[in-house]
């Protein structure tokens, strides 16, 4: 049933309650704020993210930003050029960041250089003080050491020292340094579980200067000194009774619920910061959500997902549960590539104009140095002062707050199993069991999630009565793991029920439990046989990553993404004719790749195979099939040995238990060129050190199993089958053993 709610005036609007208090931020009304430095400020990077952040969240505030960064300068050459730079440009608020270039990047980190910095300090407080100038002195940016050596070196101290004399005259101050060391540490971090060529770092490859990573942490460290608030606005709302509950910072007008459709009109005092596409890739590291909290919490929701749009653009979708507890919606996209709310459509905007600012700024520095005596000089310098004006009046205009229609609108209910998937093959611990996850989300206003089985098992019988599983009905989520008996195919009803009574069911209509493997090498692993083939006991599965289907060719999940056939679908039957369980093959080769593609130091093809190994879990398949090495023929026993091992030895540190692996023995080329010694040598010493399992000698299969009338190095139909016969053989010694 529609509501409407009009109330008194008065009563309808909670115009910034809570406000923020205008003396939180260091940057007031009618300041001209100059950061003074070297190089990393003369980049003009950090100042324009202080520059947006200010113009955002403080739009009533007229406020001019001047880049006084010199390239190469230090405290003492700050301080000859005070009066010049500062105080004839009216700045009223000072940063100021020196200290790397002060000691000659290390090469000067001796007494007499530390005192001249810290008597330039000195007297930079003691000129800003007396011309009124407000001053804050910030340690240099750090340097690409590590943070544990770094942390009370030199440049360390000297800079302690220079803000415990501006402390002591009255100045503000500024720890850049510590600030920035802790984001180090969590670059650090990530960087340990990624390759060398995908590190992150906060600097450029001298150690010194600057990258955008680093600008924003600097950004960051200086806007935290300065007082930025963790709030920007929010709101709290009462879905049921269309009431505002709560405001800080914004003004909230026109709610109606009608249709499980909520809509309101917010007016903000300040908008959140944004910086254009990815720029929240940075936020992993330098936490600018701690001052940039765009909050709504709506309360009262029925039960479902919402999606929330606002003035026409979609922000995102979350349960009623999310929305209860609240949302920071300040960078929030479903789309990386587009601004999400129109608050981030507007820093967009303001973004391309500051950066114009800026160019204009340059142009004209440019031209003081290179034309100095040339009448065009002066009109250049009227016409950039012009245009600055022009922009800054353009930078408040977008900045300004406008007034956004929020609308929430329940989305369609859903149920979603996401385990067991249809044709999914549980890996047996047993002979007679293994176990099954239950897994899935639903939407729907429900109290109790139950399942029941059906199917016939190797042995007993399947729970066929209901039974209930943990369910959490404030985000949806039901689990349970279960000991299941092996066999199949079986079939699961899903029930949902409220007070007794069904709302919901759902069947997955065919899972099982049984032997699964991961397949892994170069092609004769993939699609490459001559003819794609089908299995024909109707019990064989193959898992993409994201599905299971019955595995005839092609095979799904493949990297190199082949087209032909494989021994799979053979290999799967041979081994259901044998235990009378379904088969499952999770197939992840690349065709023509060395070993050394396999590297684990390689983002690709290893952590490929390591994604499918983390999705089927500990213990979630029997063994790794690995079919490889026509590629590496010339490639020295030892080395090649050598590099199979860390492939192996990796792949059981990473995963977290013994995973079996079996080798092939793998060389042929053609009937030229049948097999070769050093590969075959070194995959026979994987076996013999008990590094891998036996796997099987395919370089016997020549003539017609081999594709292009026998003298191709991939398999005819013929070749495919015996292929998948010989691995089969090769496996049913590990699963005799463990099914004892």
């Amino acid at each position: 049933m529609s509501k409407s709610f009009t109330l008194l005036s008065a009563l309808l609007v909670l115009w910034f309650t809570n406000a923020l208090n205008a003396e939180d931020f260091a940057i007031r009304d009618g300041e001209t704020v100059g950061f003074l430095g070297d190089s990393i400020t003369a980049a003009r990077t950090y100042g324009k993210h202080i520059e947006k952040f200010t113009l955002l969240r403080y739009p009533e505030r007229e406020v001019h930003f001047i880049n006084l960064g010199r390239g190469g300068d230090t405290a003492a050459g700050g301080l000859k050029r005070l009066e010049r730079d500062v105080f004839d440009n009216g700045v009223t608020l000072l940063t100021v960041a020196y200290g790397v270039n002060d000691i000659g990047w290390g090469a000067k980190a001796d007494d007499e250089h530390r005192q001249l910095y810290l008597d330039s300090i000195r007297k930079i407080v003691a000129a800003c003080k007396k011309r009124g100038v407000r001053v804050y002195i910030c340690s240099a940016a750090i340097t690409a050491g590590h943070p544990d050596k770094t942390k009370n070196d030199f440049l360390q101290q000297m800079c302690d020292a220079g803000l415990a004399i501006a402390r002591d005259e009255g100045a503000g101050t500024i720890d850049i340094q510590r600030t920035m060391r802790d984001i180090q540490r969590s670059v650090l971090t990530a960087n340990e579980s990624l390759p060398v060529e995908k590190h992150e770092s906060l600097h450029v490859a001298d150690g010194i200067h600057l990258n955008d990573l680093g600008q924003m942490a600097m950004a960051y460290a200086i806007l935290k000194g300065l007082g930025a608030p963790a709030d920007v606005s929010s709101c709290v709302i009462d879905a049921a009774a269309g009431q505002v509950l709560e405001t800080n910072g914004c003004q909230i007008s026109e709610v109606t619920a009608a249709d499980d459709t909520i809509t309101f009109t917010r007016l903000d005092r300040g908008l959140p910061y944004n910086s254009g596409a990815f720029a929240t890739l940075k936020y992993r590291y330098v936490p600018m959500n701690q001052i940039n909290q765009y909050r709504l919490t709506v309360r009262n929701l029925n039960p479902g997902k919402y999606k929330l749009t606002v003035s026409g653009r979609e922000i995102g979708i979350w349960r009623a549960g999310e929305f209860a507890k609240g949302l920071n919606i300040a960078s929030t996209t479903p789309d990386a590539w587009q601004p999400g709310g129109p608050w981030d459509a507007q820093a967009t905007v303001l973004k391309s104009l500051t950066e114009a600012r800026y160019e204009v700024d340059l142009a004209h520095l440019h031209a003081k140095r290179s034309l100095p005596e040339t009448p065009l000089l002066d009109s250049l310098t009227n016409q950039a002062e012009h245009a600055n004006q022009e922009i800054e009046e353009m930078q408040r205009f977008v900045a300004k707050p406008r007034p956004y229609q929020f609308v929430l609108t329940r989305e369609a209910d859903e149920t979603t199993i996401a385990s067991p998937l249809e044709n999914q093959v549980f890996q047996r611990h047993a002979r007679n069991a293994g176990r099954i996850l239950i897994r899935g989300r639903t939407t729907r206003d429900v109290d109790q999630v139950q399942v029941r089985f059906r199917g016939q098992p190797l042995q007993g019988e399947v729970p066929g009565e209901w039974q209930s599983i943990k369910f959490n009905r404030e985000d949806g989520v039901f689990q349970k793991s279960l000991e299941f008996p092996a066999g199949g195919w079986f079939s699961m009803d899903l029930k949902l029920t409220k007070a007794g009574q069904t709302v919901a069911q759902q069947t997955v209509d065919k899972f099982g439990v049984g032997e699964v493997f991961v397949g892994a090498g170069q092609s004769n692993s993939t699609n490459s046989g001559q003819f794609k083939t089908k299995q024909t006991t109707g019990m064989v599965s193959s898992f993409s990553g994201e599905h299971w289907q019955i595995a005839d060719d092609p095979q799904p999940g493949v990297a190199d993404r082949s087209q032909g056939g494989s021994y799979f679908p053979a290999f799967g039957d041979a081994l259901y004719e044998a235990y009378q369980v379904p088969i499952g093959i999770a197939a992840t080769g690349y065709g023509g790749t060395s070993v050394n593609a396999w590297q684990p130091k390689d983002e690709g093809l290893f952590r490929w195979m390591m994604t499918r190994i983390d999705q089927l879990g500990p213990h979630g398949f029997r063994a790794i099939l690995w079919h490889q090495g026509e590629s590496d023929v010339e490639m020295p026993s030892d080395e090649y040995y050598d590099k199979l091992k860390r492939v192996i030895d990796t792949s059981r540190d990473e995963a977290g238990w013994n995973i079996p692996w079996l080798v092939a023995q793998v060389s042929y080329h053609n009937p030229d060129a049948p097999s070769f010694k050093t590969t075959r040598t070194a995959q026979a010493k994987l076996w013999a050190e008990g590094v891998a399992l036996e796997g099987p000698d395919t370089d016997t299969l020549t003539g017609d199993h081999r594709d292009l009338d026998g003298k191709g190095i991939h398999f005819s139909p013929k070749g495919l089958k015996a292929h998948g016969l010989l691995w089969s053989e090769q496996v049913k010694p590990l699963i005799d053993k463990a099914i004892q």
